[in-house]
């Protein structure tokens, strides 16, 4: 069993509530009626001008941050689209995630007109813009997940005119984002593969195990060619806790399968990609692994996010620009500042922000002098290659051990 503990920053510290004037609430709706309560969102009066969470806020803020937390993990967050308006938006700029993660996936095909060779699974997009301009470009399979009984049932009636009409490979369904990522005693449970395809003929004929291959070889090994066209996932998740339980679960998953401990996987269908907006302090988690300029973060998330670095590819999609919470729908609800934010500010990475990623995992790691190979025929021509499961479960181990050791330890006097 691997180690417990999450990655990344804790997101528990408590927060103080003292009485003060309640302030009004405003809600926001898709439909603009009041009485569809699955579409609306409610946020504190004084919450639109706020940045972060108060350390102290009055007994009505509070009760009101708790719905607004409660409502974005019902509807499920996802991105307003570019037709959308909100008075509250502070900069033009941030109304289009919607572009960006359009021009990634158009990144993944080989063809510059098509993408009849992808698959993209969408969460909580409540609306059908991406869809339309994926259709548009003749992708492979589309997979639109809702996690409202409401905007599932919108997404259903629009795949099934898809289908009648245009013989498309795309379907809808109704389940959280978190499903795919499971973690504590659901890890490891039946993962619901049908929502990453359009067509359920197709979790068959789309089986391509990931496996790992030597740089060299990587140029002739056929194992890896169809890479490019493993599905994409594109989904965001609403408070920190359930982003870091989402980085534990991937890299915890795929130590199994690289090890062949687990065959139940996302990676049974090659090299998943997972495009998702974090929030400052997991981005900070994920940079401070491979930039030495966080190095004033503590040295187990170091540790960890640099174990995680050492198996992902991971990519900012846009590193100079960073979206409001209100960039999205309903609005990411206020989230408590992050730990050293002056330094991390520096480094313009703000409180109260969400910044986007890609998230793919890597094809060739090497540990030390060793590189981990899949195929056992590779293992013959050097005694550097070795097989992932002899080295890398230890090695994790090692490097959560290690990680708990304060800066000042001598590591090696340690472990003697």
């Amino acid at each position: 069993m691997l180690p417990s503990g999450r990655l990344g920053f804790s997101a528990r510290s408590g927060t103080t509530y003292r009485r003060t004037k309640d302030s009004s609430s405003i809600v926001f709706s898709e439909t603009g009626s009041p009485k569809n309560n699955e579409a609306n969102c409610v946020i504190g009066g004084d919450f639109p001008q706020l940045k972060v969470l108060p350390k102290s806020v009055s007994r009505h803020d509070a009760y009101l941050h708790d719905s607004e937390v409660k409502q974005a993990k019902s509807v499920g967050v996802g991105v307003i689209d570019e037709d959308a308006e909100s008075k509250f938006m502070e900069e033009k700029r941030n109304l289009i995630p919607e572009s960006l993660i359009f021009e990634r996936i158009k990144e993944r095909s080989s063809s510059k007109i098509s993408l009849s060779e992808l698959s993209v699974a969408l969460f909580n997009m409540h609306s059908v813009n991406i869809a339309e301009r994926l259709l548009d470009r003749h992708v492979g399979s589309l997979s639109l997940i809702e996690t409202s009984q409401l905007y599932a049932q919108r997404m259903k009636d629009f795949a099934r005119n898809q289908r009648r009409q245009h013989m498309r490979n795309i379907d809808a369904y109704r389940a959280t984002f978190e499903s795919l990522f499971p973690i504590g005693k659901k890890f490891g449970s039946a993962l619901p593969v049908k929502l990453l395809f359009g067509n359920r003929e197709m979790i068959s004929r789309n089986l391509n195990p990931l496996v790992l291959r030597r740089v060299a070889s990587s140029a002739t090994d056929e194992s890896g060619e169809k890479d490019r066209a493993s599905p994409i996932i594109v989904g965001i998740l609403p408070v920190p806790l359930q982003e870091s339980q989402m980085l534990e679960s991937l890299l915890r998953t795929l130590i199994m399968h690289i090890c062949c401990y687990s065959k139940n996987t996302l990676f049974q269908y090659g090299a998943v990609e997972i495009v998702t907006f974090l929030s400052a302090r997991n981005y900070a988690f994920l940079m401070c692994g491979k930039d030495s300029r966080f190095s004033f973060l503590s040295n187990i998330l170091r540790h960890q996010s640099w174990m995680f670095n050492r198996l992902y590819h991971v990519e900012n999609l846009k590193s100079s620009k960073e979206f409001s919470r209100f960039s999205f729908f309903p609005p990411v609800p206020l989230q408590k500042a992050v730990p050293h934010e002056k330094k991390l500010l520096g480094l313009n990475v703000k409180s109260g922000y969400m910044y986007p990623v890609a998230i793919r995992p890597k094809t060739e790691v090497n540990i030390g002098p060793y590189s981990l190979v899949s195929n056992t025929s590779e293992l013959e021509d050097s005694v550097e290659t070795v097989e992932p499961s002899r080295l890398l479960l230890k090695y994790f181990f090692w490097t959560c051990a290690v990680g708990k050791l304060s800066n000042r330890t001598l590591v090696l006097s340690r472990l003697k």
